[in-house]
């Protein structure tokens, strides 16, 4: 009988291993193929941005990348002056009329092609009018930026090119990152404070200081999950387990990706006033900076895909476990509004766009967006760029300014 339950046990243990075996090697199979196939990590910023001083960091002259996920595919080229599109001198001759573009990844686009980019279809859009100028929109958005660094980079950078005109791209996060230690790959970027009430620039963080974000947010996590969070497939299951609603994350997720939601309370919280205070004192610095430069200052708010399709907000607060009835979606577009009013510089609301464009061809807002991405998708990038044609017509900003001239980068 001892012999036989021995035998038994054996056939057990080895029927068990030959499973686990089993299903290692499927496992193992399954994410060897789906690392084959394009999915949201094969976006690269690492190789494609580099340090800079001022700026924390900055896209690599002449760079190059292909995108694969599963929203989609997207070649990025950069000149040689660190921008996408065409290459532009600090020059400008009579009858051009320029509009430098400032912003995040949704100015830089890195979701599309370059003849898909907004900024490329708002040129082409312009020089069609054949109205005896010619129009170059030189775009800098950089992934990562904020208020605080597209300042900067105007400042230093921005103004040689003699714009007559400065979009100004402004993403409903640019407020709390105006007021965050933000890096980009160990790449840090320097932070304004109100000193005195003045604008003071304090030096970004050396790498591995105390005011350093961590790394690796998974690395105080239990060896299990912290190994299975590396899977691609254990990934992939969890976010459709979460889109299902069997699964809440809200214990998961990182702090910090709870804490942009702040954004939009209803009510305010200490850093969110400050963030707010703060970012409206950059962009007044801004519209000096760019006023004696002798140009003219516009922005364009662009609110997030969730803040404008109620289906995708639904999955997003179940999915980060934001509290019912907290948050108002519009209030950032609308104490933006109330902050360029103030400042008098010339709003406008893609927002607004956006929605009025998706009823009229009975598409939810999402439509102009890569959902899981979050940036505009072709159809956005289109629907922007016909937006902010519009409004360059309805402000007058084409009239000719203060900086139509041969000026030369000299003269700055």
């Amino acid at each position: 009988m001892a012999r036989f339950l021995t035998g038994r046990r054996a056939a057990f243990c080895k029927n068990a291993a030959l499973c686990a075996a089993a299903v290692i090697a499927a496992v193992a199979l399954a994410e060897g193929a789906l690392h084959l196939l394009p999915h949201h990590r094969n976006i690269n910023h690492r190789n494609f941005y580099e340090k800079d001083p001022l700026l924390g960091w900055k896209k690599k002259a002449g760079a190059q990348r292909s995108i694969k996920t599963a929203e989609f595919t997207a070649t990025e080229v950069v000149n040689s002056r660190g921008m996408r599109g065409e290459e532009y001198p600090y020059e400008k001759s009579q009858g051009v009329y320029r509009i430098l573009v400032l912003g995040d990844s949704f100015a830089e686009g890195y979701t599309v092609n370059d003849e898909d980019l907004f900024s490329q279809i708002l040129q082409n859009k312009l020089n069609n009018l054949h109205d005896g100028r010619q129009y170059q929109v030189i775009n800098a958005g950089t992934v990562g930026y904020s208020t605080d660094q597209e300042l900067l980079f105007f400042e230093t950078e921005g103004k040689k090119y003699l714009p007559d005109l400065v979009a100004l791209l402004f993403y409903e996060n640019d407020v709390l990152e105006n007021i965050s230690v933000t890096e980009m790959y160990s790449k840090y970027k320097p932070l304004f404070r109100i000193v005195d009430d003045r604008l003071v620039l304090e030096k970004a963080p050396a790498e591995g200081s105390e005011a350093s974000p961590p790394q690796d947010q998974t690395k105080n996590r239990p060896f299990l999950q912290s190994r299975l969070q590396r899977l691609l497939l254990f990934r992939l299951i969890k976010e459709q387990l979460i889109r299902l609603g069997v699964l809440n994350i809200q214990n998961d997720v990182d702090q910090s990706d709870k804490r942009y939601f702040e954004i939009l309370a209803r009510q305010d919280n200490p850093d969110v006033e400050y963030a707010w205070t703060l970012t409206t004192r950059l962009l007044q610095r801004l519209q000096e900076s760019v006023s004696a430069a002798g140009a003219r200052l516009v922005v364009f708010y662009i609110p997030s895909v969730y803040a404008l399709d109620d289906q995708v907000w639904a999955v997003t607060s179940k999915r980060f476990g934001l509290e019912q009835g907290r948050w108002d979606l519009r209030k950032p577009e609308t104490r933006l509004a109330n902050v360029c009013r103030a400042l008098g510089i010339p709003f406008w609301s893609l927002g607004d766009v956006f929605r009025s464009r998706a009823e009229e061809m009975r598409v939810r807002p999402s439509f102009f967006y890569h959902v899981e991405d979050g940036h505009w998708n072709r159809n956005g990038h289109a629907q922007a760029a016909q937006a902010m044609f519009d409004s360059l017509a309805s402000l007058n900003a084409l009239e000719p300014s203060k900086s139509a001239t041969t000026r030369g980068a000299a003269d700055q």
